[in-house]
């Protein structure tokens, strides 16, 4: 098997696990709120769709992916939430393959820690924004481990995927704290 292939067999078999209907239970309510910040070009700052905390002041910090949540609803219905989901769940363990291999773990490795975290973590692929969060983990490992082996990344690209994070999803805080980890592994070199 090519090592391409090998590479995306966890990938493939994320988006497999990913593709079911949507059984969350706030997907409306995430695509209510998304609907109402386009609706008015603004952010919430009261709860005014919820019985129990109604006109309470609320951040809402997944603003950012209710937004495309409703306006990929919008576009193509369900089919192509479920099919966002899919491919947001199957980039995160691709790069996750990746950053196995750039870290020098054998390929077989590689390829089956990915693989039995798909299958330990399936039932939590739904379609929520903290799946904002998994792919910018994996991300940020990625990105932290090409520019500790002396790869470049363009400039601006952390701080451009930590500012789209910290609006799609309040899991953000791993971005630095990453970032320290890694630092830190550096400086103990």
């Amino acid at each position: 098997m090519s090592r391409r292939l090998l590479v995306a067999l966890p990938a493939a078999l994320a988006a497999l696990f990913a593709c079911f209907l949507l059984s969350e239970y706030d997907v409306c309510w995430h695509l209510r709120a998304g609907a109402w910040i386009l609706e008015h070009l603004a952010v919430p700052r009261a709860d005014s769709f919820s019985y129990t905390a109604a006109g309470k002041p609320w951040l809402d910090f997944e603003w950012l992916s209710q937004a495309l949540f409703h306006l990929l609803v919008s576009w193509g219905g369900l089919d192509a939430l479920i099919a966002f989901k899919m491919g947001v769940t199957a980039l995160a363990f691709l790069l996750a393959t990746r950053a196995c291999l750039r870290l020098g773990v054998p390929p077989w490795a590689s390829v089956g820690a990915p693989v039995l975290a798909v299958l330990a973590a399936h039932a939590r692929f739904f379609c929520r924004p903290d799946m904002f969060s998994h792919l910018g983990a994996a991300w940020t490992v990625y990105a932290y481990l090409r520019l500790s082996q002396g790869r470049r990344l363009p400039a601006a690209t952390l701080p451009l995927v930590q500012a789209l994070w910290a609006n799609l999803h309040g899991g953000f805080i791993l971005g630095p704290l990453l970032g320290l980890a890694f630092a830190a592994g550096e400086c103990l070199n």
